[in-house]
């Protein structure tokens, strides 16, 4: 009778793995763990940059992991994402649109875990940037995972 029993449970975990593999291998894995991430890195390791901001979750430890350190990535503040941004706010994400060297990283707007991104665009547009679109990096199924920009100057 256990025998039985534990057979029945062994090829219901079975399935239940082979189900969720098929998913897999048919849609992909979900935004925050995407193949794009190798991508991203290939990309970013040829693109010269003071420092790479990275605008959202899941994005700068997979990249410090994938190249073993050697990018000069940095976390977006996370005062970019309060609703009401104090003075000291101010001047800091005031600090970080200065520096042109930056390079930033974000999910696309279908790809994103939080909306820290389109707040900081906005907070760059007030203050007379404008985003480069450098490069949108798709995962293996074609769907774009990852915007890379530069904020010039606008005129």
């Amino acid at each position: 009778m256990t025998g039985a029993v534990l057979a029945v449970l062994v090829i219901s975990g079975v399935l239940v793995t082979n189900e969720y593999y098929t998913m897999m291998l048919r849609n992909g894995g979900s935004e925050s763990w995407t193949d794009a991430t190798f991508r991203l890195n290939a990309y970013i390791g040829n693109a010269p940059s003071k420092s790479v901001v990275c605008m959202d979750w899941g994005i700068l430890d997979s990249l410090r992991f994938l190249s073993r350190g050697a990018l000069p990535l940095r976390l977006a503040d996370d005062r970019i994402s309060k609703p009401e941004l104090t003075a000291e706010d101010r001047e800091i994400v005031a600090k970080i649109l200065s520096d042109t060297g930056n390079l930033y990283i974000a999910h696309t707007r279908e790809a994103q875990v939080f909306p820290a991104n389109e707040r900081f665009l906005k907070l760059a547009a007030e203050s007379g940037y404008r985003r480069e679109s450098m490069a949108v990096i798709a995962d293996s199924f074609g769907r774009p995972t990852f915007e890379v920009y530069r904020l010039a100057a606008s005129h």
